[in-house]
């Protein structure tokens, strides 16, 4: 497997005090078609800096789901490209936040030993792995499913995932989107998987029996325990996407049916429920969001329109707290599936470049300073 690193001109998002250096994906051979709505070139926006920034291609493949420690571990599951039904099968890679280089130091790849797709997955502060994904890759008849294993956060990415337990189904649903907090609050937002574009959430933790990590099939004691079966259905839509911080905030975004517009409902978990605002609509020529949300209130999405990526770094807003003050999208570059996560002052994103012949997976690492 060759690196392919690219060199891109970046920018410093400046909103409300905050700054995330981010790489805007020029390709020396590659010309935007078309400008943001700042009224900038696209990839600009207005009062940025300039900075040096680099992508790297570090896999085949597409569908990458994405989870950080706040030590600096990072880890990816993506379906290793091949012609179906080869296509379910899922790899992973463990690394380690290069701050020197803003890169992340992957380790090798690695078969999952499961089949599945649209996978999300979290790392738990203690370094537990909660992977979710759908076992079809359509959502008619689709049920999730999940895996429990343990990491060490201080042994870097030279080290395998321990399964604790065996692939263990969940529910019926479709296209899982999971995020965890300091607190170990799990929340997971998901299509129903009856083809009726219902998405649900539920909130729960994991279980762990006592005396420390214990080997299968004797690990069945760990369990996702969650507030059950369709019980909170929260809107209408398609590719769910949910972010939480330590303050407990939830953001929840999605695309509309069958149209390339998303929306968004701010929340806050409280007794056991995420109590929702009503749902915003935030961009209305966007798909496949990408969504996470940091203790200071700093919001940070990206989506993919056609075959182009773009982002925004926005905050909560303090007056409202049903809204989010969105800025205009920024466009990155020829590429989809973007998948996000935070570890400390820096963001991880990966994404694919949309081939269906060859498709190859990309990351680029920024500093969120407050």
């Amino acid at each position: 497997m060759t690196g392919e690193n690219y060199q891109f001109s970046s920018f410093v998002l400046r909103v409300s005090g905050a700054f995330l250096v981010a790489t805007c994906l020029c390709l020396s051979d590659f010309a935007y078609a078309g400008s943001s709505n700042t009224g900038q070139p696209a990839g600009v926006m207005a009062g940025s800096t300039a900075a040096a920034g680099e992508i790297h291609f570090y896999d085949d493949g597409k569908a990458s789901a994405l989870a950080t420690h706040r030590s600096g571990l990072v880890l990816e599951f993506h379906n290793h490209f091949s012609p179906p039904p080869g296509d379910s099968i899922l790899w992973y890679r463990l690394g380690t936040l290069d701050l020197s280089s803003k890169n992340v130091a992957w380790s090798a790849l690695r078969l999952a030993g499961m089949t599945g797709y649209n996978s999300s997955v979290v790392i738990s502060s203690e370094g537990y792995v909660i992977l979710v994904y759908s076992n079809r890759a359509a959502e008619l008849g689709s049920y999730l499913y999940y895996r429990v294993g343990k990491t060490n956060p201080q042994e870097g990415s030279d080290q395998t995932i321990r399964w604790l337990t065996n692939p263990m189904r969940l529910d019926a649903g479709f296209h899982p989107s999971i995020a965890i907090n300091d607190h170990d609050i799990i929340v997971l937002a998901y299509n129903s998987g009856a083809g009726d574009n219902r998405i649900y959430y539920e909130i729960g933790n994991l279980v762990k029996p006592a005396g420390g990590p214990v080997e299968p099939p004797s690990g069945f004691p760990y369990q996702i325990r969650l507030t059950g079966k369709w019980i909170h259905q929260y809107d209408i839509g398609m590719d769910p996407a949910i972010g939480m911080n330590n303050r407990n905030e939830v953001i929840a975004v999605h695309q509309a049916s069958h149209e390339s517009a998303l929306h968004y409902r701010r929340g806050l978990v409280s007794g056991g429920v995420i109590q929702f605002g009503e749902s915003r609509l935030y961009d209305d020529h966007a798909e496949s969001p990408a969504i996470a949300i940091l203790d200071s209130g700093l919001v940070l999405e990206f989506h993919t329109l056609g075959d182009c990526l773009a982002s925004r770094v926005d905050r909560l807003s303090l007056g409202n707290p049903q809204e989010i003050e969105w800025s205009p999208p920024v466009f990155e570059g020829e590429f989809q599936s973007p998948a996000l996560a935070i570890s400390g002052a820096y963001s991880i994103v990966t994404f694919d470049n949309g081939d269906f012949y060859a498709p190859k997976i990309y990351c680029t690492v920024g500093e969120v300073l407050d």
